[in-house]
């Protein structure tokens, strides 16, 4: 069994035109120029929206009382927890929906 060393959700762009690659209906060239573009575009149309619905609605903002350095390691280890367990679902072969 081959197992990948970034987490899954990192090729999301890849497996998003691979169809479109494998049939040959376009380049793979495009498929890099397009999927650069479409993922810029969705970093800076939908990405301050993505962040603040992390800011306000999953951690508020007042559980931090006005400590940045606590926010900020509280949201490092939320990472560091997501994509150890994507990672351990990867290794272990676990079936995961995300």
């Amino acid at each position: 069994m081959q197992h990948e060393l970034t987490p899954v959700p990192l090729d999301d762009v890849a497996n998003a035109w691979a169809t479109s690659v494998s049939s040959r209906s376009i380049t793979y060239r495009q498929a890099m120029v397009l999927g650069t573009i479409f993922e810029m575009l969705g970093a800076i149309l939908v990405g301050a929206r993505t962040a603040d619905t992390i800011k306000n609605s999953i951690i508020p903002v007042a559980a931090f009382q006005g400590n940045a350095g606590v926010q900020m390691l509280a949201f490092t280890v939320a990472l560091a927890a997501a994509v150890s367990g994507m990672r351990y679902m990867d290794v272990e072969g676990v079936k995961n929906n995300y």
